[in-house]
């Protein structure tokens, strides 16, 4: 990072930093050496169970999170725990059609193999309206 840049490192440092506690220095992380061959890594149970293993949905949570402290009445931070808390139900995995997310898109109620988000810029803004409002 230059001396100019307002950030402490980047994601990339913060990567390398991780890949030097888990392999040295100067190490390397193959897949093959990154878990055994029929073990799931806790991130895969995590994306399996929880839609908290998703980046899109971590980007939805983040801009509900600034959505919640902008304006002229900005929440408390403790306020803001507790609707996250009241949010945590609707976080498990796989999304089905008995789940509240699952219906309604343009007047349609969605089929169950399609409950995937696509996580477009136009959707995350979306959502965050939907969580926010």
């Amino acid at each position: 990072m230059t001396l100019k840049n307002s950030n402490f490192m980047g994601a990339k440092h913060a990567a390398d930093i991780t890949r030097a506690v888990i392999a040295g220095a100067g190490g390397r992380i193959s897949k093959k050496a990154e878990r055994e061959p029929d073990e799931l890594t806790t991130a895969q149970r995590v994306r399996r169970t929880s839609l908290l293993g998703s980046v899109g949905m971590l980007r939805v949570l983040g801009g509900v999170f600034r959505g919640l402290r902008a304006g002229d009445n900005p929440a408390e931070l403790d306020d803001i725990a507790a609707f996250f808390k009241r949010l945590d139900p609707h976080m498990t995995a796989p999304v089905t059609e008995t789940r509240p997310r699952a219906h309604h898109r343009r007047g349609r109620r969605l089929r169950a193999e399609r409950l995937r988000t696509i996580m477009r810029t136009q959707n995350t803004v979306n959502l965050v309206k939907v969580i926010t409002s």
